[in-house]
């Protein structure tokens, strides 16, 4: 009991320690309250969608998504309004996520080593010591449930070494094939922890039978993503160009996440505690564990390659976290005697972190954005979290608009623009729009301005995450320095975009521009008629089966910036 005891308390009091300070660092950025928004609408009625009517994956992680959405469907009876409090739902399981996180990894590495002696952190002594664990831990994006999957498949992985149960290999199978649903990118870790999972069966029937379990759940939501949105991958993939080499962007996104945190040294011991590892696991025999553990290794590095080779992220360190959490899983405790060599140099480490590392703002001109630190900054509030601790946001307000159309004691719908200097105007909406809308409104930064806007006012993404042409628009934001913009917002929907797809007159008049007569026009020509049908036109098993038989090549579809030359591209025909 006593051996018990203290067992648990070397996994959990650390564990709970790097919860509390996730919880000290909560907040949400605009792009979690995409999330937000999208859950409020499927328990809405309305389907995981981000516009009503509209039929767009404007989410990275569907899981992160069914949890947030799941907690919302059993607070909402009991919820002010009906609408669930969907910002602390998203802080807690970041939280609970990144308490399980460590957890088991803790648990996973000790049952590797099969030591009795006491587990002393070094790979957990990285995640402590690097501030941007704790910032992204919340902020409503699936960082966290990343951490969380991460370690609970390398810990299901050392079971299935240990227990040969055919449920046991099932529900590990499973678990691992969730990756792409928790981020596309992850797929990686996927395939290799899935390669060595089959590789320890016994027999071809027993593979077969493991490798459909796991397969099902993925496959079976590719099938309802081909169908329902038209696509292959998210719509926030295509947005950014996923699948578009930019590496000397993608460099120096790491260049600063090595300058702030020197993360040479840390990479170093893990490094050396991974060799010592392995040459230790392989002169005990142990060769399914040195399988779990090169499996972990190798997909850390083609995971950071992958960051760095799409370019990155705009948010500083985000997107290379999971990265540094996989190659500190197979060290992240070691034996007492052989932690006594790394624990001390990561202790210096991690404080030299925290007295010294600055992040600064942009530091290699590429667009980065500090997070958390900008979002205190521009909110004036230390835990920006609710819609309401981000009223000094810069940004327009949802609800000031509403409440702005409203007054005019109108039936007719309106139409936003942030980019006017007067911008609402009297809009007849095309046909097919949700009748509960209240107005359209052209918006970039639209996380925060749909939540509050629920179901009243379509919004209009003009950086593409929401909205199917802004996300398939060719790049034209690109610097002289890498030849990539901004990540994220390197694509551009133009107003007239917005107003040929939803609005059939505005002020009175019909097809005001030559522009937005040219997009109204092209939008029932060729793919892009097609691409419009997929998303807007009502579902049915129809509907359903040819979107699955045009994902893959509305998935490739590009569409130039110029409108006049959308039209010729897909219409075959210039303007008189």
């Amino acid at each position: 009991m006593r051996t018990g005891w203290r067992r648990w308390m070397r996994i959990w009091v650390p564990a709970l320690l790097f919860g509390g300070l996730v919880w000290a660092h909560r907040w949400i950025c605009d792009d979690g309250f995409i999330y937000l928004h999208v859950a409020d609408n499927l328990l809405s009625g309305l389907g995981p969608v981000f516009n009503p009517g509209e039929r767009v994956e404007a989410y990275t992680s569907p899981l992160w998504l069914a949890l947030i959405s799941l907690a919302g469907a059993i607070l909402k009876p009991v919820s002010h309004a009906g609408l669930p409090p969907f910002e602390w739902i998203a802080v807690g399981l970041g939280v609970a996520s990144s308490i399980g996180a460590y957890a088991f990894a803790s648990i996973g590495t000790e049952r590797l080593w099969r030591s009795g002696e006491r587990g002393v952190p070094v790979g957990g002594l990285v995640v402590l010591g690097l501030v941007p664990f704790w910032d992204y831990g919340t902020s409503g994006l699936e960082s966290s449930l990343v951490l969380l999957w991460l370690g609970l498949s390398f810990a299901g992985m050392v079971w299935v070494r240990d227990q040969r149960e055919r449920p046991i290999q099932i529900l590990a199978a499973v678990c691992v094939g969730l990756g792409p649903l928790v981020r596309p990118d992850l797929g990686i870790f996927s395939l290799l922890w899935g390669l060595v999972i089959l590789i320890g069966l016994p027999g071809w029937r027993r593979r077969l039978e493991v490798m459909a379990c796991g397969l099902a759940l993925p496959v079976g939501y590719e099938v309802f993503r081909m169908g329902y949105f038209a696509c292959l991958v998210p719509n926030t993939a295509i947005a950014k160009e996923a699948a578009v080499a930019a590496w000397a962007h993608g460099w120096l996104y790491f260049v600063d996440f090595e300058t702030t945190y020197q993360i040479w040294i840390p990479l170093v011991a893990l490094g050396t505690a991974t060799v010592w590892s392995l040459s230790h696991l392989s002169k005990a025999s142990e060769r399914t564990s040195v399988l779990v553990v090169a499996a972990s290794v190798v997909g850390g590095i083609l995971q950071a390659l992958y960051v760095i080779g799409v370019g990155g992220d705009f948010l500083h360190a985000r997107m290379l976290l999971p990265a540094t959490f996989a190659l500190a899983l197979p060290v992240f405790t070691l034996p007492l005697r052989e932690a006594r060599w790394f624990s001390p140099i990561l202790i210096a480490w991690g404080i030299g972190c925290l007295l010294f590392a600055t992040v600064r703002v942009d530091p290699q001109g590429i667009g980065l954005e500090r997070g958390r630190l900008d979002y205190i900054s521009e909110s004036k509030n230390d835990h920006p979290v609710t819609d309401a601790d981000h009223r000094e946001m810069h940004w327009e307000s949802a609800t000031e608009l509403l409440e702005q159309i409203r007054g005019y004691n109108s039936t007719a719908s309106w139409f936003f623009s942030s980019a006017n200097p007067h911008p609402l105007q009297a809009a007849e909406l095309r046909s097919w729009v949700s009748p509960r809308i209240e107005g359209v409104a052209y918006e970039t930064a639209v996380g925060l301005f749909g939540y509050e806007a629920r179901q009243q006012i379509y919004v209009c993404d003009g950086y593409g995450l929401a909205d199917p042409f802004g996300a398939r628009a060719e790049l034209s934001r690109a610097d002289s320095l890498t030849g990539r913009g901004k990540v994220g917002h390197e694509k551009w929907l133009q107003q007239e975009w917005c107003l040929a797809h939803l609005v059939e007159a505005l002020n009175g008049r019909g097809r005001y521009s030559t522009a937005v007569s040219d997009l109204a026009y092209a939008l029932v020509c060729g793919d892009l008629g097609e691409l419009y049908a997929a998303v807007d036109e009502p579902l049915s098993w129809r509907r359903f089966w040819k979107n699955v038989q045009w994902s893959t090549r509305l998935t490739r579809l590009r569409i130039p910036t110029d409108p006049s030359e959308t039209r010729r591209r897909f219409c075959g025909v210039t303007r008189p």
